[in-house]
């Protein structure tokens, strides 16, 4: 089954995702797949295919981090890769957002490997297919107002994704709790 781990959001976050979303739509400057906001989430770490028994020692590893709850807040958006871009996303602020990162690599070092990429704590909005409008896009970037609303993050959670014709359906294989 496909895996990752990931931060939920609380259902202001994802009215806050859906406004931007539909500031985007508005430009008219791309055209791309919107994230459905009820799927939004903030990936900790992609893990690919794995089958039961490495689930098992998975979930193992997950329970003994031991974190307290922290908070986190909605930042500016971007795009991934500026000189061609082809992820639109909102950022994720808060120190307790990288370290659990960094606990989850550290946690699970042996059983994946490393992403060579910096981590960049986001949710994507867009997978952008076709810019029409390059400058007006980053124009409106700059000037869109994200409310950067501000959420407890309590738990995390081991998700199966099941690639459908309608979209992906993720599944919470088991959630992680902080203390």
């Amino acid at each position: 089954m496909r895996c990752f781990i990931a931060i939920d959001l609380p259902k202001d976050v994802i009215a806050e995702i859906a406004r931007i979303q539909e500031l985007v739509r508005r430009t008219r400057a791309i055209v791309g797949t919107y994230v459905a906001p009820e799927k939004a989430h903030l990936t900790l770490a992609f893990l690919g295919d794995r089958d039961e028994l490495a689930v098992r020692e998975i979930c193992q590893h997950l329970r003994a981090i031991k974190m307290p709850s922290f908070q986190a807040a909605l930042g500016q958006c971007g795009v991934f890769v500026p000189e061609q871009p082809r992820i639109l996303w909102v950022a994720l602020n808060g120190d307790g957002v990288l370290k659990l990162q960094q606990e989850v690599q550290r946690s699970l070092a042996g059983i994946i490997e490393p992403d060579a990429r910096e981590f960049v704590a986001h949710m994507t909005l867009v997978r952008i297919k076709k810019i029409f409008d390059y400058a007006l896009l980053t124009s409106e970037l700059q000037k869109m107002c994200v409310n950067n609303i501000a959420f407890k993050v309590e738990s995390f959670s081991l998700k199966k994704s099941e690639l459908t014709s309608a979209g992906p359906i993720y599944i919470d294989i088991e959630r992680f709790n902080l203390s």
